[in-house]
């Protein structure tokens, strides 16, 4: 039994490493959720256990937790996706890059490209890669790495400028969207769901008599 759980353990980290190892963004963005579905889940947990509200309380209380953490993770994520997205598209054209990559980019003949919609760096290097492995050079080169070195260094440094590309949008488009968007989001919807609370209790307060309890 301890095996079976060992092993499931093992790959469903190793699926988490694949999905979030190269994309600290996304990784980022559900942690965001997730920190939003606990702190939900714990507050949850604490009105239904709290024995001073009323179940007709409970009854409207529960629901507005969760509808608030549903419009809070739709907010976070309708906002960062986009924004990631942006961020990737300028990495990818090499619009945003350290002075490394720029370089690279010059010393190849290739900076000409630089920021065009069709243009993809990180291909981009793979391929000089590839003219440099079937090159006569390379070929008849007793010491191969020397020359793939600094080709296999950049493409190293353009995947972790665009991982940390994914993580700065994701955090800033967090901070946004936690410190403007959400508070904003979540007001209106209390706001809307006690007035909805209020007409329900005022029904039902209404249809009985006055010494009848809820």
């Amino acid at each position: 039994m301890s095996g079976i759980l060992s092993k499931a353990a093992k790959n469903t980290s190793e699926r988490i490493y694949k999905f979030f190892g190269k994309d600290s963004g996304n990784m980022l963005l559900a942690t965001s959720i997730l920190g939003f579905t606990l702190s939900a889940g714990a507050q949850i947990g604490a009105i239904v256990m709290n024995k001073r509200y009323s179940f007709s309380q409970k009854v409207f209380m529960v629901p507005q937790e969760i509808g608030e953490l549903v419009m809070a993770a739709t907010a976070i994520f309708v906002i960062t996706k986009p924004m990631q997205k942006i961020t990737a598209k300028m990495v990818k054209t090499g619009k945003i890059a350290p002075k490394e990559l720029v370089k690279y980019m010059e010393d190849n003949n290739i900076i000409s490209k630089r920021g065009k919609a069709d243009f993809n760096l990180g291909n981009e290097i793979k391929n000089i890669i590839k003219k440099v492995q079937s090159s006569d050079e390379f070929i008849n080169s007793n010491n191969k790495e020397s020359l793939l070195s600094v080709h296999q260094k950049t493409l190293g440094q353009y995947e972790a400028c665009a991982d940390s590309a994914s993580a700065i949008t994701t955090t800033a488009a967090g901070l946004v969207t936690t410190g403007l968007v959400v508070p904003v989001v979540r007001n209106n919807f209390a706001a809307y769901w006690q007035k909805q609370g209020l007409n329900y209790y005022n029904s039902i307060t209404t249809s009985k008599p006055h010494n009848s309890k809820i």
